[in-house]
């Protein structure tokens, strides 16, 4: 499990993931350039009290960003554009969406499943 990490004002090209993180408590994945992913752009599993803001997310296999089971996740002011999904969750509660740009994507812009609690708002 990983605790209290930031990553920051970083530039990620041409991998499989941008960023994954799994069993997690306060990640913060704050204005970063990601493109090119064979998968997903971020990808927080059973994460709690993490944030992804202010991020330029583009051309992904898969999501942009990919959520499961995780809690108060807070997912603002990101730019998602060209990959499956914009924002996909399942089985999370107490997210907090707000004002992304999503575009281009082959599937829907906001897959949610199984999700409580939570506000999405443009």
């Amino acid at each position: 499990s990983s605790s209290d990490v930031t990553v920051v004002d970083n530039t990620l090209v041409n991998s499989v993931w941008g960023f994954l993180s799994e069993d997690s408590t306060s990640i913060v994945v704050n204005n970063n350039r990601i493109r090119d992913m064979k998968e997903d752009g971020v990808q927080l599993k059973s994460a709690v009290l993490s944030s992804i803001i202010g991020n330029s997310i583009q051309i992904c296999g898969d999501d942009a960003i990919y959520l499961s089971s995780s809690s108060d996740v807070t997912v603002v002011d990101n730019t998602l554009v060209n990959g499956v999904w914009g924002i996909y969750s399942e089985d999370s509660a107490s997210l907090f969406i707000s004002n992304n740009t999503i575009s281009d994507m082959k599937d829907d812009g906001i897959q949610l499943e199984s999700l409580t609690s939570s506000s999405i708002n443009g």
